[in-house]
């Protein structure tokens, strides 16, 4: 049977094994190097690809060991843990920072701390449910103002929400000041570093604020038009540029 394998046309044999399943390639890789090389190749594991979690191929990576890749990661370790219901169409905003997760809910970004107890037995990671995360409080910048974006950076949480507002809290003293009407209109994208906040609006603003040496107030820097809503943005490391992303509408 291999003798009459090896001898049909490559493009024949491709056909044929796109009908096989993981172990039967794994199969006919074993019997002979030119098998192998067509059981590898691109157009025999590309339908297996729309399936797999990373639908992306990497640089450098054959769609054979993209589809390894995917399928040990969906086999990884991990535990799914309901921290809060949402309505299908939102998106709450996340960020972790020295083991703290912080998720924005409506007016408020609640925060969690995150154990350090977890070892590597998934069993122990089910058991522990609950436990493997602490609520420790939540921040209210505006109540009755949602938070669309927020961001965390030397113990200081910075918050962009409806109505145009900016807000900045100590995460040690918990204490909230807030920079009203900072926008004309919803602010959707924020950034800090230092002593520099960025922030873009739905009404296509872009504007770099700075704060004062006791951090009680902020001033407007400059500001421009991104002719588009303006939903992602970040500063560059370096502080000399930053980037954003726009809602594509225009």
């Amino acid at each position: 049977m291999p003798h009459v394998l090896v001898s049909l046309p490559d493009e024949l044999l491709v056909g044929i094994f796109k009908f096989l399943d993981v172990v039967s390639l794994a199969q006919v890789c074993l019997v002979c190097r030119k098998l192998n090389a067509i059981a590898s190749c691109n157009a025999v594991w590309l339908p297996r690809n729309e399936k797999v979690l990373n639908k992306t191929l990497l640089p450098g990576n054959s769609v054979k060991e993209q589809c390894r890749l995917s399928k040990k990661w969906t086999k990884g370790l991990g535990y799914c843990l309901k921290l809060q219901g949402y309505p299908r169409s939102f998106m709450p905003w996340i960020e972790i920072s020295h083991q703290k997760l912080y998720i924005t809910q409506g007016d408020t970004v609640q925060k969690y701390l995150l154990k350090n107890e977890v070892n590597s037995s998934n069993c122990q990671l089910k058991r522990m449910g609950r436990s493997v995360i602490k609520h420790e409080g939540m921040f209210t910048p505006r109540h009755g103002d949602d938070v669309y974006q927020f961001r965390v950076h030397n113990n200081v949480l910075v918050c962009g929400g409806w109505n145009g507002y900016l807000s900045w809290t100590d995460l040690n003293s918990g204490k909230t000041r807030i920079k009203t009407k900072s926008h004309e209109s919803d602010v959707h994208a924020v950034d800090f570093r230092d002593n520099v906040i960025v922030s873009g609006s739905r009404k296509e603003d872009l504007k770099i604020w700075r704060f004062n040496d006791d951090f009680t107030n902020v001033s407007e820097c400059s500001s421009t038009n991104a002719m588009d809503r303006v939903l992602s943005l970040r500063i560059n490391p370096k502080f000399s540029s930053f980037v954003s992303g726009t809602s594509g509408i225009r």
